[in-house]
């Protein structure tokens, strides 16, 4: 059966839509951490860097929560009765479920490798200054 054009691009398949997200995710971090560090009074680039690496970890953390909180929900009791309770065939459940878990295991590789390009730029800049 053909997957319909909504579920069909909610998850990067390719190793440029990844560089792509990360990249994007990545600018809007350094801009982001750039303003908070104005606003705080770390105007210079050592106390920049410090910033980045706060913000990479936690960036990682949050993307680590993202398969954490998948199974909590989908491991439930209720959950599990509900769908085992629907009429919807044994493949088609399955196959529901590892799309439903691969959205979710892409979302915590895209949040990791952001943080670990913020960190390790921070270590580069603590490296040159």
């Amino acid at each position: 059966m053909p997957e319909s054009q909504e579920t069909r691009r909610q998850t990067p398949h390719t190793f440029a839509d990844y560089v792509r997200d990360v990249v994007f995710v990545d600018a809007v971090l350094l801009i982001l951490t750039a303003i908070i560090c104005y606003v705080i009074g770390w105007r210079s680039l050592y106390q920049y860097a410090e910033g980045l690496m706060w913000a990479g970890a936690i960036v990682i953390g949050v993307g680590a929560t993202s398969p954490l909180g998948f199974w909590a929900q989908t491991r439930s009791l209720p959950y599990q009765y509900a769908s085992t309770a629907m009429g919807e065939e044994v493949y088609s459940r399955i196959r529901r479920e590892n799309k439903d878990a691969e959205r979710s295991y892409a979302y915590m590789f895209l949040l990791f490798f952001a943080g670990v390009f913020l960190i390790g730029l921070s270590i580069l800049i603590h490296q040159f200054i």
